[in-house]
């Protein structure tokens, strides 16, 4: 299994190039496969190496396979690029930098999942090393963001000098940053497998996670965010992935978190409870379907789900909506506006249509998908719109 080594300091000249050089040399001589990257734009290592490196087609460079990651190119050609951009050295193998790298920050920061770029260029080449050398520029710029998220190990170099020192806490500071981001974020194709249905919450705007950081900075975090065992020995974020994300805004050296052990259908519950238990500003559409979901996920089971323990029924609508104040015909109405078509939903969630007014337009739908009876005529007949109302047809 391939591990990835950043050598990073805040400060140059403190052996940051040369440490990498010679430990990576000693491993190859210890008949490990290294590969070092450079991803420094004055490119002092690919130099010391003999990579004097012009970029071309043929030839990429870091910078070349950062653009490319950066537009989105299919994975075949990354997998390619990647590829032809390492350069076999008389030691080790190595993927050269150029000065126009530095020019790349600007894209870089406006890139899906910018932190992980890096991590993503060299999930193509991991499987071939077993040791991968990310030396870093001096600072600690996107760049060094994305080598610190990609690495598994750090290695900092530093002089017995205050402002070495002083690097060595801002490094430390940003590791901590970034290990809450490899918190890895439950998926909305997760749920979505879970459950046949889209996850029915809004993502959260950037104006909305800085008003959620300047609340965490000022008061903490107050609700633990909710995660389970991960692959890699990560952790899968079930509840509170905004919290995380406006912590990592804040700068904040870690989140507190509870630790579950569950399967896919109990994740997708927790995620959906959550959810309807802590925000406030909630769309009709957004609890409506979360009850539906809520209520159908109770059936996943194979297990009856109007029983308690000790045999009594339970009312499974009151129970859910007491969590969230709702009372069981509350429960009931919002669950009935997820049979309205998408459009007349749109127009409840607007105010155009009042919340009773959209509950009684659902009820021939609903009449109609339960008994599929002949009045399906009568529906049209009396001039409402089969579209409409999505009246089954026979």
């Amino acid at each position: 299994m391939c591990k990835v080594i950043s050598v990073i300091s805040c400060k140059g000249g403190v052996g940051k190039t040369t440490s990498a050089v010679n430990i990576s040399a000693y491993l190859q001589m210890q008949g490990k496969r290294v590969c070092v990257v450079d991803l420094n734009a004055q490119h002092n290592l690919s130099r010391h190496f003999g990579v004097w490196a012009i970029p071309s087609v043929e030839t990429p460079t870091i910078t070349e396979l950062f653009r490319a990651a950066i537009d989105d190119c299919p994975d075949e050609t990354m997998q390619q690029m990647a590829r032809d951009s390492i350069c076999q050295t008389t030691t080790v193998d190595m993927i050269p930098s150029t000065v126009q790298l530095s020019s790349l920050e600007t894209a870089l920061s406006t890139a899906t999942s910018r932190e992980r770029v890096l991590e993503y260029i060299l999930s193509f080449i991991k499987k071939d090393y077993d040791y991968i050398f990310l030396d870093c520029h001096p600072g600690l710029d996107l760049f060094s963001v994305n080598a610190l998220t990609a690495s598994d190990s750090v290695l900092i170099p530093v002089e017995a000098h205050i402002l070495s020192s002083d690097g060595l806490e801002q490094v430390e500071k940003m590791i901590r940053t970034v290990q809450l981001a490899k918190l890895v974020e439950y998926k909305d194709d997760n749920f979505e497998r879970t459950t046949g249905r889209p996850q029915p919450f809004r993502t959260y705007s950037q104006e909305d996670l800085e008003s959620l950081a300047k609340s965490i900075a000022e008061h903490g975090v107050i609700d633990p965010i909710t995660v389970r065992p991960f692959e890699g020995g990560k952790y899968q974020i079930i509840a509170g992935r905004h919290r995380t994300r406006a912590t990592a805004l804040c700068g904040l050296a870690g989140i507190p978190g509870i630790i579950r052990d569950i399967d896919d259908v109990e994740a997708a519950k927790i995620m959906l409870d959550t959810n309807l238990e802590q925000r406030h500003n909630l769309l009709y559409s957004e609890k409506a379907y979360a009850y539906r979901m809520r209520m159908e996920l109770e059936g996943c089971q194979g297990k009856r789900t109007d029983l308690a323990e000790d045999g009594e029924k339970v009312d499974r609508l009151a129970e859910v909506g007491r969590k969230n104040k709702d009372n069981r015909r509350t429960v009931a109405d919002l669950i009935r506006l997820t049979y309205l078509l998408p459009g007349l939903l749109k127009l409840v969630d607007e105010g155009t249509i009042g919340f009773k007014v959209g509950v009684q337009l659902s009820a021939p739908v609903i009449k109609c998908k339960k008994r599929r009876t002949k009045n399906v005529g009568f529906w049209q007949r009396g001039g409402i719109n089969d579209r409409l109302f999505s009246v089954p047809k026979h």
